[in-house]
């Protein structure tokens, strides 16, 4: 449960940090 508890927290990290390079890309 543990693991699966990092997993998704990395998954929401990746995602943000993807986000965050499109919005500085689009600027």
């Amino acid at each position: 449960t543990r693991k699966s508890l990092c997993e998704i927290r990395y998954r929401d990290g990746h995602r943000e940090v993807a986000a965050f390079m499109a919005y500085e890309s689009g600027k």
